[in-house]
């Protein structure tokens, strides 16, 4: 009887955990931090600012609206080594506003201080995913202690959009970094370019920092519907189940 009894049990418990691999989405997302801009009050739990002269970030009309390269950036860190491929995915809808010219563009970046460095206000650390609206191009920049002479500043990717980005305009922008690998991807409608690198570039920083290309010219851009999230791989599930299961054969045989 106790044997049939542990045979039961048993039998219950492999069937549960099958129904429960099943059950489980390959994927699903979740969000580390979500901001639709739709208070007109920066939100100081989740964003910090750094601005100096013409340089401003203000919360108005239901967007964020960057001024020249007023920086924006996350109050917490997210260290894309700290979550299972594919890493850490950010995402944001960009619409190029007035005063473009030369000056339109916008960028992402990962493992950054969101310390702004000389007259052009580039990052002092981070990996950075330039979309320049103007010439047509994206690319992706490392920035290692720069001083805006000394330090590492590094072209480690680039390519043409393929496409054209007009005042008003509004595409999405998306990057990827799992420490190792970063992918960064325009889309407009139908159209779509994605550049890919790999850098293990780590400065102990990993604020995740928005603002305009270029510093000058009077650009104002608007940025909507942030999302920075993860989507665990399907191999971890995979181990629990296995683990479980293994746990389970193990005191069956007890």
């Amino acid at each position: 009887m106790m044997k049939m009894t542990q045979s039961l049990v048993f039998a219950i418990a492999m069937v549960g955990i099958l129904a429960l691999g099943l059950a489980l989405p390959a994927q699903a997302e979740i969000i580390l931090l979500e901001d639709d801009f739709n208070d007109d009050s920066i939100d100081t739990n989740k964003w910090l600012t750094e601005e100096t002269g013409a340089a401003d970030v203000d919360e108005t009309g239901n967007r964020m609206q960057f001024t020249e390269r007023g920086y924006l950036y996350t109050k917490s860190e997210f260290d894309p080594n700290d979550y299972p491929s594919p890493g850490i995915t950010v995402k944001g809808d960009w619409t190029m506003g007035s005063g473009t010219g030369i000056y339109a563009g916008f960028s992402f970046a990962t493992r950054s201080d969101g310390i702004p460095i000389g007259v052009y206000r580039q990052p002092q650390n981070g990996i950075l995913c330039d979309l320049e609206g103007y010439h047509n191009k994206i690319r992706i920049l490392e920035y290692s202690n720069y001083d805006g002479t000394n330090g590492k500043t590094t072209l480690v990717a680039s390519t043409d959009l393929g496409f054209t980005i007009a005042s008003g305009d509004t595409v999405e922008l998306t990057v990827v970094d799992d420490g190792t690998n970063v992918s960064f991807t325009v889309t407009k409608g139908v159209n779509t370019k994605t550049i890919s690198t790999t850098s293990t570039l780590d400065n102990n920083v990993d604020h995740i920092l928005f603002c305009n290309s270029i510093h000058v010219g009077g650009h104002v851009s608007y940025l909507d519907d942030v999302k920075i999230s993860v989507i665990p791989e399907p191999s971890t599930i995979v181990l629990l189940l296995t683990g479980l299961l293994g746990l389970l054969v193990w005191r069956r045989r007890k």
